[in-house]
């Protein structure tokens, strides 16, 4: 029981880790999207 509750802690703070990553990508990803296509005039 206590190793399964490790384990899923291990787990739940990985995924929490990745999604904070993916996060941080998209938001990075879609302002340079925003800035290179809204802001600067074509």
């Amino acid at each position: 029981m206590v190793d399964y509750y490790q384990g899923w802690r291990m787990v739940s703070s990985l995924q929490l880790l990745l999604v904070s990553q993916q996060d941080w990508f998209l938001r990075t990803n879609l302002g340079q999207l925003y800035h290179s296509y809204l802001v600067v005039p074509q």
